[in-house]
This record gives structure tokens, sequence and C-alpha cells, in this order.
């Protein structure tokens, strides 16, 4: 190899190294989204079939540097203590006091840098984006079907975050992960979630005014309009992602003025987006929007409305994925399943968590 001369660029794409000597630091994830995070595969050394992702906050982002993504997502995952398959799995977290970059071969150690300490998060999760599925679809939309399944899907996990006593306010396609390759039962059961960055405890006093927390195609009308958020909000844009899955689109899918999609979401009922969803979310979406933001929702109630959906319009793709979803993977054994052999050894299914650090590759 050629000598190498100048100094690596310091990028995202140049992250590398390794985590207690057994972490190895691929490559970014391919994101649909730009977050207040980055997200890198990692390697296990000595289980090269775990689904391994490696998140740590940007500096170049603006925001508060002892409340960061991170922080929540780790704070939840603490809170529910691996009870629940919605939830990723914590392998390590620490604190980063540098990065390191490669190029060419050669590695180098962050110069200045500007997060000293940053917070990081190992977890063990699927990595296929739920943003993902109308892309396999010739037409962009899902059969209601399967929407319905990831409306279902969503909402158990929504109901395992609530009753751990948060509130999500970021619902969006783009938060959650699906196991690969797809199934009814992975859909219905085994949806996880992926970003957390706007989770809040609940239930907490009401504020006079909050600043809009969210997105502008998923959140609810009560975030534009100041109103503190609750587990009835995270219904109402759980329902505009199934209608979306539906139709294709919502209706100010390409709008950016906010008066105009405040405009269109309170005539949603009147569109044809929402004619297409099946009657049980069209009463749902009237019941979440009358129930007040901080009160909450009786997810029985909705489990069981979910599930009379399901029996009623689920006929064609009841136990199986449309033709369009049947593709290959590769070949990595899923979390639940391998817990369930475990289990059956009478084996322990999770790795020691600790504080790490990253180290260069010195072999």
């Amino acid at each position: 190899m050629a000598d190498f001369f100048g100094e690596i660029e310091e990028i995202p794409f140049n992250v590398c190294g390794q985590i207690a000597d057994r972490f190895v630091i691929e490559a970014p994830i391919d994101d649909l989204v730009k977050r207040d995070f980055l997200t890198y595969h990692v390697c296990d050394s000595e289980n090269p079939d775990f689904n391994l992702l490696l998140m740590f906050p940007r500096h170049d982002v603006k925001q508060s540097r002892k409340n960061t993504s991170v922080h929540r997502l780790i704070a939840v995952i603490e809170a529910t203590k691996n009870r629940s398959v919605h939830f990723p799995r914590l392998i390590m977290s620490g604190k980063l006091p540098q990065l390191i970059f490669g190029a060419d071969g050669e590695q180098a150690i962050e110069r200045d840098p500007e997060w000293p300490d940053r917070p990081m998060a190992l977890i063990e999760t699927d990595t296929t984006l739920l943003a993902t599925l109308p892309c396999l679809a010739p037409n962009g939309a899902l059969p209601v079907e399967t929407a319905i399944h990831v409306g279902l899907g969503m909402f158990r996990a929504l109901a395992a975050l609530h009753r751990a006593g948060f509130v999500h306010r970021l619902v969006s396609p783009f938060s959650f992960t699906v196991p690969s390759p797809p199934t009814v039962e992975g859909i219905q059961r085994g949806i996880t979630f992926f970003d957390m960055s706007h989770v809040i405890p609940f239930p907490i006093k009401p504020r006079v005014f909050v600043p809009f927390v969210g997105t502008m195609r998923y959140s609810s009308l009560r975030a534009h309009m100041g109103r503190e958020q609750g587990p009835s909000d995270d219904v109402i844009s759980l329902i505009y992602v199934v209608a979306e899955l539906i139709s294709g689109k919502l209706p100010w899918r390409s709008v950016r003025d906010e008066s105009v999609i405040i405009t269109l979401k309170k005539a949603f009922i009147k569109s044809d987006c929402f004619k297409r969803l099946p009657r049980e979310l069209r009463k749902l979406y009237r019941d979440m929007y009358l129930t007040p933001g901080p009160a909450m929702i009786d997810h029985n109630v909705i489990l069981s409305q979910f599930m009379l959906l399901v029996n009623r319009r689920c006929q064609r793709y009841k136990n199986e994925m449309p033709p369009f979803m049947d593709v290959e993977v590769p070949k990595a054994i899923q979390r639940a399943k391998r817990e369930k052999e475990q289990r059956g050894r009478n084996l322990g299914g999770s790795l020691p968590v600790a504080d790490g650090n990253p180290v260069g590759d010195t072999g």
C-alpha cells in the first residue's frame, strides 16, 4: 500500500474502531431521514449473527446535551427492563471520549472532539424500517389487510410504551422497525421502536403552551396548536400512518406551509383518504380527538377493536403476506426465535451490560 499523506476527513462515514475489544463498527446504516443521532452497524465478533446498532448523538445538530435522544432511549429501555419485544435490547451503554476515523487503511483519533464524552448505546434490534414496506408494493400502497396488521402491531408497541409510563410524540413509519423477512405474526407482535427522540414521561402536568414536537405529516392537530400530547395523540398519528399505507399518500404530503397542513388535517374526515379507512378506524379517530391529550386511554378496548377489525376484514391475507413482500433477506437468527430456543435450553438470552469506550483497530 502506498504511503498515506494528509489528514483523514472527520465525517460520519469514516467513523470506525472497536468497542470493548469485541464489537466492531462496520458502517453507517442506510437511513431514510436525517436524525439528531448517528447509527452504525456493529459486528459482534463472538455472535456475528446478532443485529447490533451503535447510536450516539450528532454534534452538528442543536440539542440539549443532558437530554439527548440516546439518553431517552436508554431511559425507556432501562424502565422496561427488556420485558417487551417492542423495545430494543440494550447491550452496552457508556460515553465516547473521542471518535476514531479511518480511510484508505489508516486510522486517526478525533483531533479536537466537538463533543467530549458523548453518550452512546449499543442495542440489538431489527434493522428494517417500517417505512420500507410500501417501497415493495408496485403502486406504493399496501393492501388494506396488510395495513391493518401494521396498525395492530404499532398499537401493541405503543400500548407497551404507554403502560411503561411514556408518550412517544414521534409516531411515523420511520420510528419503527419490522422483523425480516416480514410475516403477519412478526408484524402483529414484533414491531420494535427505533427512534424515541421525543419520548417524555407520562402522565405529566399539562403545560400552558408546548412548542411543536413531532412531524408535520403525522402529528395530531393538538401538536400544531401547542397543546400537551398524550397517548391519544400517538394513536391519531398511528391512524395517519395506516391511512397513508392504504392510499399511498396523505392529502398534505407535498405541503410545506404549516397553516395549510392544519387546514387539511381539520378537513381530513371529509377526504377520500379517510373514507378508505375501515369503519372501526374511522370511529377510533373521532374517539381519540374527543379524548384530552393528558388523559389515559383504554388500551384493552382499542386492542379488542383491532382484533374485531382483523377478523372482519383480513380474510385474504389473514395469515400470509402479499406476494410482492416475498423477498430474500440475509440469513440471521431472529431475536424472538433465538430467545425461545435459549429458554428451551435454560440459557440466558442477554449479553452483559457495561460501560465501554471505542478503541482503534490495532490488528
